[in-house]
């Protein structure tokens, strides 16, 4: 096949799945993504590690297979993570900014990652359940939101997930009935099977409905 040919069958592809216009213009896709909340998802509650040192830090159980999951199922995968121990002075940007980067690297990647350090009281856009860590991993990935679900254990979580016009899963152990959340999961290995198993709804809210058995 020549190299005109072989250009024109690829751009009548890109066409066809909308990343070129009919006027030949370069129109970027939209893609679903994944928000993960940190602490209680990916890696145990910061009160079970603050002290500690990073490279002893380790994922929660499925979560790297969670993750591997969702993006070879077309998922973005991003982090977003409430870190206001900086504020309070528990911590440091740069510490937390490197466990961000050392869960990153054993997830085997993640698409960004956002993080708010500024304290409750400051009135921030960013700090959850405000959605301004999602809207800006959002802007800067070319996400669609309604296409994308919100993943934590926290009602701050849900409450950001909503307010960004996510689905939501809650992660927890306790009883779902008094949880928040559209579905509730026991992990995150659960959740991720759940997402890539349920047709993409849009905006539509299915509330508090408890993911299958595993």
């Amino acid at each position: 096949m020549g190299k005109r040919q072989g250009r024109k069958e690829a751009l009548e592809d890109m066409e066809a799945c909308g990343i070129i216009g009919d006027r030949g213009q370069v129109t970027l896709v939209a893609r679903p993504a994944v928000f993960l909340d940190r602490d209680g998802v990916l890696i145990q509650n910061r009160e079970e590690w603050a002290g500690g040192s990073i490279l002893d830090i380790r994922l929660l159980p499925g979560a790297k297979e969670a993750v591997a999951l969702l993006r070879r199922k077309g998922y973005l995968v991003c982090i977003v993570t409430n870190q206001a121990g900086v504020a309070r002075g528990q911590s440091t940007e740069e510490r937390q900014r490197a466990l961000n980067d050392h869960i990153a690297h054993n997830l085997g990647g993640v698409d960004g990652i956002a993080m708010c350090i500024h304290h409750p009281d400051d009135g921030c856009d960013c700090r959850k359940p405000k959605p301004g860590v999602i809207l800006d991993l959002a802007r800067d990935l070319n996400i669609d939101l309604d296409a994308s679900w919100m993943v934590g254990d926290m009602d701050s979580d849900i409450e950001a997930g909503v307010a960004a016009g996510c689905q939501t899963v809650r992660v927890s152990g306790g009883d779902s009935a008094h949880e928040r959340g559209d579905f509730t999961c026991r992990s995150l290995s659960q959740a991720a099977r759940f997402i890539v198993a349920v047709p993409l709804v849009g905006p539509s809210r299915l509330q508090n409905t408890t993911c299958g058995a595993g």
